[in-house]
């Protein structure tokens, strides 16, 4: 969701949210770029291309996302950001291969799939 995040929260954004004028750091800057080229270089002569837009991915081993989450969840004072009204979205890291399988398998001239992009998530 990094390509379309401009700082204002999404609620339940699909695929046809635009990209924001302004990012906030040059990694979400950077895969808007690049996913942008990915989209412009699906053609009519064979090469097909989409773009997965996988949100924040978890699974096995994950050392980052979660363990963190449930370290502060287990001190005496779990600190709170906000209202705790914010959401996220996340993948575990089967579903998100899963996407991607799926969509090489599909991908060809005339899917639903050339030139576009998904989101991929748990819900």
């Amino acid at each position: 969701m990094d390509v379309v995040f401009g700082g204002r929260p999404l609620y339940y954004a699909d695929e046809s949210i635009p990209y924001p004028n302004k990012y906030l750091d040059h990694y979400s800057h950077s895969k808007a770029i690049a996913e942008q080229e990915v989209i412009a270089a699906n053609d009519s002569s064979g090469f097909l291309t989409c773009s997965m837009r996988a949100t924040g991915i978890y699974g096995p081993g994950d050392n980052v996302r979660f363990p963190t989450v449930i370290t502060a969840l287990r001190t005496e004072n779990p600190s709170r950001m906000g209202d705790g009204s914010a959401r996220v979205s996340n993948v575990y890291v089967d579903k998100c291969a899963h996407a991607h399988i799926l969509a090489a398998d599909m991908l060809e001239k005339g899917s639903a799939l050339e030139g576009q992009c998904y989101f991929i998530t748990d819900h």
